[in-house]
């Protein structure tokens, strides 16, 4: 009787445990979704990835920050840039960028980025991706990039 009785507590336990282990699994990938960070629209560096759905490669030097104070610094793939923004709930634009004029082989990138920095009309962040519409088109898709 006292072995029948551990042998049900031990095959109780047992059953407890693999039951938790299976919840715990089935949880991970939402809790890993759940916990992802939405990057702040101000205050970070993003780093353009792409020009909306164009194939067009990018050097991965052009990038933004929009400062808590309205400024914008940034770079295309060669000069500096400066301007500012405003926002309204999901409405994003930016004043004509002044940039520093040194001249650089392919310039083709930085003449595309500033073009498309002055259409935009609205942006939304999600993760750590920002992307910014000229109207309802995707022009400009960024991720962010943190530095230590």
């Amino acid at each position: 009787m006292k072995k029948l009785m551990t042998l049900l507590i031990l095959a109780s336990i047992t059953l407890f445990m693999s039951a938790c282990a299976t919840d715990k699994e089935k949880l991970l990938p939402e809790k890993t979704v759940c916990e992802k960070p939405t990057a702040p629209l101000q205050e970070t560096y993003w780093k353009l990835t792409s020009f909306g759905m164009l194939k067009m490669a990018v050097s991965g030097k052009s990038h933004i920050i929009l400062k808590q104070d309205g400024r914008v610094i940034g770079s295309g793939s060669c000069n500096r840039l400066m301007s500012s923004f405003t926002q309204d709930e999901n409405h994003l634009s930016f004043s004509p960028a002044a940039s520093t004029m040194m001249m650089c082989p392919d310039m083709n990138e930085e003449r595309k980025f500033f073009q498309a920095l002055g259409k935009v009309t609205d942006y939304k962040v999600y993760g750590e991706s920002l992307d910014l519409y000229a109207e309802d088109k995707l022009v400009l898709r960024f991720k962010a990039v943190y530095l230590q």
